[in-house]
């Protein structure tokens, strides 16, 4: 950008650019597509919320708790054998397509795989997702339109739900504006405390818009009380035996790229979130959707352990 001296004018040069990156960066197709650095997080203070499903007072013994049972299902993870019943792929779609064909990919015993009730796309209400939660898997796919704060499926009845979750009543936020099921806090609390939700630690890939991003992000600082309150996918990773879930926090309708064949090669979970940023980088500026498309791979994250691999199955 140049200034004139009288400052009258000012001349951009959209051809001068990218002087943050290396000559590595340079290198690539796609200059600014590799980040320098990638961390994951795993952080329950903002869904330790208590005593009302509704409610926003941080509770220090219920952060306690769902980080020590996180640690826990990790170690399983990570040490233990996947028994056969659930050594499967599970994908549920609502207003957006299914992902069973790209988590196949990621086993090879899975390529063929075909179960009912794992890979669930129609009039999916909060009662099938529920269902669906309840199905043994090892790697899930949610896809469903969302924000910071939860996931909109199909308009559910409140009876049937309760039925489903075994509470006699539901929140207000639970029971929608008749239109539509939120999925956020408040399901997933109610979900783990009803123990509706299967035991078998499972990665998670979730292609909702925002799903990732903290609530607040845009206007609190990071250690503000109320920054990341409510986040909908923490509240996944906390309150169903999630251990590790890539997410996306901008509204874009891309995947990660690679992210299944990676998995079938030994990847960690870290090694295929990364790969997406090198398919990224290869690519060219109209490949990826020119101006902020160069950097869409950066508003993919992880939460959890990027360390992880999919487990042996146990004969």
């Amino acid at each position: 950008v140049r200034v004139a001296a009288d400052g009258t004018a000012v001349t951009i040069d959209d051809d001068d650019r990218d002087h943050e990156c290396t000559a590595q960066d340079r290198a690539a197709r796609n200059p600014i597509a590799q980040p320098d650095i990638a961390v994951s997080r795993i952080d329950a203070r903002g869904v330790a919320l208590g005593p009302a499903p509704d409610g926003a007072d941080f509770d220090a013994d219920l952060e306690l708790r769902l980080l020590v049972a996180y640690f826990d299902r990790n170690h399983a993870f990570r040490t233990q054998p996947v028994a056969p019943a659930g050594d499967k792929p599970a994908s549920v779609a609502f207003g957006l397509g299914s992902g069973m064909a790209q988590l196949r990919r990621a086993r090879h015993a899975w390529r063929e795989f075909v179960e009912a009730g794992y890979d669930v796309t129609a009039a999916v209400d909060l009662v099938a997702l529920t269902a669906w939660w309840q199905r043994p898997a090892l790697l899930r796919t949610l896809r469903a339109h969302s924000n910071g704060t939860a996931a909109v499926f199909a308009r559910t009845d409140a009876t049937a739900l309760e039925r489903a979750l075994g509470v006699e009543s539901l929140p207000a936020s639970l029971r929608g504006d008749g239109r539509h099921g939120r999925a956020g806090l408040a399901y997933y609390r109610a979900l783990w405390q009803s123990d509706r939700a299967t035991d078998q630690p499972y990665i998670l890939v979730h292609t909702g818009c925002e799903a990732i991003a903290p609530p607040g992000a845009e206007r609190l600082a990071y250690d503000h009380p109320h920054y990341g309150l409510r986040q909908h996918a923490e509240a996944i990773l906390f309150y169903t035996p999630c251990v590790a879930l890539i997410g996306r926090a901008k509204v874009f309708y891309d995947e990660p790229r690679g992210f299944a064949a990676t998995l079938a090669a030994g990847g960690s979970v870290g090694d295929a979130w990364r790969r997406y940023f090198a398919v990224e980088a290869a690519g060219s500026w109209q490949q990826a959707g020119g101006d902020i498309g160069r950097k869409r791979a950066y508003f993919w994250s992880l939460l959890g352990d990027f360390t992880l691999r999919l487990p042996p199955r146990r004969e």
